[in-house]
């Protein structure tokens, strides 16, 4: 009963935002948003309108500004267009966009000015705060964990990301460290690092929450992936490293204990990026997928191992978002290594932590609305509905399906994740599984 009134109010307060919101407001009606900046038409229209007074003049050069930390070829490198063409052949939209999705600056502008018997292209920018303490609170229900990390998302000035920190929780702490360049020396070349390292208790259990094992393990992981980038967003991976779990026998309530495992995955990544973002949510494709094959350092059997995500936003009136996701897995990994996937887009009605599985498929349609709009971030309302199964080589599949609704706070001048919660009721089991998160979830 209150899973369903809290839906019933989140769908009437829908219901008078469109209303109310038929017309998309300018930015100068005072709620603070920017959004027509980044709008296709509106750029388009401020590079042809210049063409129309001064000609297609050539590109002379062009200018970055407002830049304090940011090297200057780390923005260059995001221009569709090269000096000496004509200034029509300047993608204005996809620059600002590619600018967008770098999460580095607050504002991004572009200027035109006559030079030289050309014109001379300006790209004005406003730098986000990106050395970020990042404290990090988790609350499912079922464990409470707290910590803090530490994020440069613009190391050197180059857009590279560095992150560590670590965590303490009800059930265990966990340890990180990470690198990710999406531009090696200003080339197409990409390069991660990953290490961790956790001593967790799991709780392995069904929907109806019926434990079937509980364990304490101490986890490893060193991965490194080489990759590419190509046109229309998309980028490849080699991937390869060292994962171990390995059963803790001096926790005192083991039950049914998996067996420890010691992996050497190898592997290939594909993504594809056509995300197209505005002030704060974004649209479009996004697909991650991945095949690894294991080779186990006992020689007790390989394994291999697939898993995707895709997901496709519509930009609707007054930028509000409908998504549809769907993701999955299918494999034979050691028992001790399958997946917790509750708490997550397409698995939120899942009781959480407990739900282990490395063959499942899931979809889900989200749809989520910036109900507050501010000079500093922007409040969002949604509402999801869920569906899936997952199920093991043992373990027969299971479905369930349910509505979800939630809010999350996305800030504008910091680089941080979106932070709120979500609330999602599993009509099958008839469960309520309630997220809260600040910060960031590793």
């Amino acid at each position: 009963m209150v899973i369903r009134n809290i839906i019933i109010t989140l769908l009437s307060i829908f219901m008078l935002i469109n209303v109310s919101s038929a017309e998309e407001v300018p930015a100068t009606a005072g709620n603070g948003s920017e959004d027509w900046k980044y709008e296709k038409k509106y750029l388009y229209e401020q590079r042809d309108n210049f063409i129309k007074e001064y000609g297609d003049l050539e590109i002379k050069e062009f200018r970055i500004t407002g830049n304090t930390k940011t090297r200057a070829w780390t923005i260059l490198r995001e221009i569709h267009a090269d000096t000496g063409k004509p200034l029509s052949f300047f993608d204005c939209y996809h620059t600002v966009n590619s600018l967008k999705k770098k999460n580095l600056f607050s504002s991004i502008e572009l200027k035109y000015a006559p030079a030289g018997g050309g014109v001379a292209v300006e790209i004005h920018i406003a730098e986000k705060w990106t050395i970020i303490p990042i404290p990090l609170f988790n609350s499912n229900g079922n464990k409470l964990s707290a910590g803090l990390y530490i994020l440069e998302t613009n190391f050197l000035g180059f857009g590279t990301t560095i992150f560590t920190g670590g965590s303490i929780s009800t059930a265990g702490n966990s340890a990180i460290f990470g690198f990710v360049d999406p531009a090696l020396l200003g080339s197409n070349a990409r390069l991660n690092l990953f290490f961790s390292y956790k001593k967790i208790i799991y709780e392995t259990g069904d929907m109806e929450e019926n434990l079937f094992n509980e364990y304490r393990s101490v986890s490893r992981l060193a991965r490194i992936d080489a990759g590419w980038s190509f046109p229309l967003g998309i980028s490849a991976y080699l991937s390869g490293g060292y994962r171990e779990s390995v059963i803790d026998s001096g926790y005192g309530n083991t039950s049914n204990a998996p067996d420890s495992a010691k992996i050497c995955p190898l592997g290939i990544l594909f993504n594809i990026d056509r995300l197209y973002h505005y002030e704060y949510l974004y649209y479009g494709l996004k697909l991650d997928s991945g095949w690894y094959h294991g080779f186990n350092a006992h020689d007790e059997g390989d394994y291999n191992y697939g898993q995707y995500m895709a997901q496709y936003s519509f930009k609707l009136f007054s930028y509000h978002r409908l998504t549809i996701h769907s993701s999955g897995a299918y494999g034979d990994r050691p028992e001790i290594m399958g997946e917790r996937i509750s708490g997550k887009t397409g698995s939120m009605t899942l009781p959480a932590d407990i739900i282990s599985s490395d063959r499942w498929i899931n979809g889900s349609i989200v749809y989520e609305y910036p109900l507050l709009r501010f000079s500093w971030g922007a409040l969002t309302v949604l509402a999801f509905w869920e569906q899936g199964v997952f199920g093991g080589s043992d373990i027969n599949p299971a479905h369930y399906y349910g509505p979800g609704c939630g809010t999350l706070l996305y800030l504008k001048k910091i680089a941080l994740p979106a932070m709120g919660f979500n609330l999602g009721h599993n009509m099958k089991t008839g469960g309520t599984e309630f997220s809260f998160y600040v910060g960031m979830s590793i």
